[in-house]
């Protein structure tokens, strides 16, 4: 059999062709198919939003963070929410996944910078998903607040028709967090330019903008904030000498003017070492809120002060409890308003209030002579010591007493021994106080011991009572007689 041989440059073609071959398909192989059901990279929360118990401002700038990588903020434009379950709503916040995330990871949420506790806890990053979170947050700083401030010496605003105006401005973020914010140049109602800005807190950041005038006359532009807005009027004019005068600022808040308008005493006497409370009533005149220190003065003397802040255009009220150790008059104020004059005086115990206030007899039933004891409670009522003398008496006749000392508020308990020795029933009183009554009932007392004949008339007799017992003593007297008669026979 014959071989075909090969020639070195067709050998070289088809390892070439080989390679490619291999490469491509490699290439093919390792390019990843994106699968029908493909995930959204992003989560999306909504939800509501507290600081210090309160709705959040418009304004709070609302962040998240994943391992400490902040991944998404958002401004609230609605006090107390951010968002919606809408997952196209541009107030969702958006926080994108990364290479590295596969779902679970845990959410931080931050109120103007300051992590915050979520409802549900903890927030679970999960891809493509849009979830509602509630935010409570204390002692979070102020939102970014964007100030606009027109530089006029920087600013070029007259100019000669045909050139161009300056305008320069610096914008600040006076809050507390960092934050984003549209910038726009406006000139008679129309917007020129906007420009997005973001900047830390605190810090300024300067803008310029520049108009042609083509027409004589004067023209206002405006450089705004999403919080505040400066404005200047810009002049074209042949012949430019000095600049006109710039536009009046808006005019200023009104500064705090409190003062006390009115005091009172919540009584105008106590005794000594007792309080009273005096009343203050502040008024702010002014548009913005204060502080004024607030004295309360004893016959002229300063006793107690207090620092109140009062809000603009509003009142209140201040408190001030003042204890007197003296007797005397005394003359109150309240930073120089009179309050009153108070009248202390000396606090008298009250004297002695002795009386009976629970009495008992024992036995209720007993035999003539037999020993019946009456016992009693007395009380002083009143602060000081003092005596009284307690009275027995035994059918409104006094049978007993004694006299007793208590100290004030002192309870004492009195006993009295007695005997009755007629048969009866008896009232028993301590003083005023009725102790109860107790009935003498002999042993041999036929009501108790023998039937009673109701029939008082003897049956042997007549029928006149007392018959039986004359006719026998009649007849003894017979007898004798004759007995002594036939004696002397």
């Amino acid at each position: 059999m014959s071989k075909t041989r090969t020639s070195p440059a067709t050998r070289v073609l088809l390892v070439t062709i080989a390679v490619v071959l291999a490469t491509v398909a490699v290439g093919v192989a390792g390019t990843p198919v994106a699968a029908d059901d493909e995930l959204d990279p992003a989560a999306a929360y909504y939800g509501e939003v507290t600081i210090d118990g309160e709705p959040a401002p418009v304004g709070t700038v609302i962040s998240a963070e994943i391992d400490g990588e902040e991944r998404g903020s958002v401004t609230i434009e609605e006090a107390g929410v951010f968002g919606s379950d809408d997952w196209g709503d541009d107030a969702n916040l958006v926080v994108p996944g990364s290479a590295d995330d596969d779902g679970g990871e845990a959410v931080t949420f931050l109120v103007n910078g300051e992590p915050a506790d979520t409802d549900p806890a903890p927030i679970e990053w999960e891809s493509g998903t849009t979830s509602e979170v509630s935010l409570t947050a204390e002692d979070v700083g102020e939102p970014p607040f964007f100030d606009v401030e027109i530089d006029e010496d920087e600013s070029e605003p007259v100019v000669e028709p045909g050139e161009n105006a300056t305008v320069v401005a610096d914008i600040e973020n006076t809050g507390d967090v960092p934050g984003e914010t549209l910038v726009e140049f406006e000139v008679d109602e129309e917007t020129l330019e906007t420009d997005e800005l973001e900047l830390e807190a605190g810090d300024t950041e300067t803008v310029t903008y520049e108009v042609a005038l083509e027409d004589e006359g004067e023209f206002d532009a405006f450089v705004s904030t999403a919080d505040a807005t400066d404005g200047i009027t810009l002049v074209a004019e042949e012949d430019v000498d000095d600049p006109p005068p710039a536009p009046p600022a808006p005019p200023e808040p009104t500064p705090p003017d409190i003062s006390v308008v009115d005091a009172d005493l919540e009584t105008d006497q106590i005794d000594v070492s007792k309080s009273v409370d005096v009343f203050a009533d502040l008024e702010n005149v002014g548009e913005e809120a204060g502080e004024k220190t607030v004295d309360l003065e004893v016959d002229g003397e300063v006793v107690d002060s207090e620092t109140v802040e009062v809000a603009g255009e509003a009142t209140d009220t201040v408190t001030f409890t003042q204890t007197f150790e003296e007797a005397g008059e005394f003359d109150i104020s309240v930073n120089g308003v009179e309050a009153g004059t108070l009248t202390v005086v000396e606090d008298d115990p009250i004297p002695a209030d002795i009386s009976v206030v629970d009495a008992s007899v024992t036995p209720e039933e007993v035999e003539p002579g037999e020993t019946v004891t009456a016992d009693g409670t007395l009380e002083n009522a009143g602060e000081e010591a003092g005596e009284a003398t307690v009275e027995l008496e035994v059918d409104g006749e006094e049978i007993a007493d004694e006299t007793v000392e208590l100290e004030g508020g002192e309870t004492l308990d009195v006993s009295f021994d007695f005997t009755l020795d007629e048969e009866g029933t008896y009232e028993v009183f301590l003083d005023d106080v009725l102790a109860g009554t107790v009935t003498v009932v002999a042993d041999d007392d036929p009501v108790d011991d023998e039937p009673v004949d109701d029939d008082p008339v003897d049956d042997d007799d007549d029928g006149i009572p007392g018959f039986g017992a004359v006719a026998a003593l009649i007849g003894v007297l017979a007898a004798a007689l004759v007995l002594g008669r036939r004696g002397r026979q």
